[in-house]
């Protein structure tokens, strides 16, 4: 699950996986290669309850997966891969926010950097043109 998981962040260029839900990879992992799906009814339900509550995608606790297929056993949460526990998703719930937000803000700089970049280049674009015109004058007299 854990690879599925990292297979779809890079497919979709993200540079974290944060952003894809545990239901996202539960149905890719039960999704066979040529693209039919093990459990159709199952599908068809989560879309239902996408459809009523969009929220119900990415949370990890009480997300549409709970509500259909039911509690996780003891020591396991279905779609996140082998050693994942509740307890240890609820113990590194901060952890996640704090990296979500890092990387929220390491995107509005990367675009802040790119612009500044732009007007930079503007700018010498400028200055070469001005030193031409300086050029011109000089020769002109």
């Amino acid at each position: 699950m854990a690879v599925t998981r990292y297979k779809m962040a890079m497919e979709k260029n993200l540079t974290s996986d944060v952003k894809i839900g545990r239901c996202e990879v539960f149905l890719r992992a039960h999704t066979r290669k040529d693209k039919v799906v093990q459990y159709p009814d199952l599908v068809e339900k989560l879309d239902e309850l996408y459809s009523s509550n969009p929220a119900s995608r990415m949370t990890d606790m009480d997300d549409a997966l709970t509500e259909l297929v039911g509690s996780d056993n003891r020591g396991r949460m279905q779609g996140l891969g082998c050693s994942i526990s509740k307890v240890g998703l609820k113990k590194s719930t901060p952890a996640r926010s704090k990296v979500e937000n890092v990387t929220k803000e390491k995107e509005s700089v990367t675009q802040e950097l790119s612009q500044v970049k732009k007007k930079l280049d503007g700018m010498t674009q400028d200055i070469v043109e001005m030193k031409k015109i300086l050029v011109d004058m000089q020769k002109e007299r």
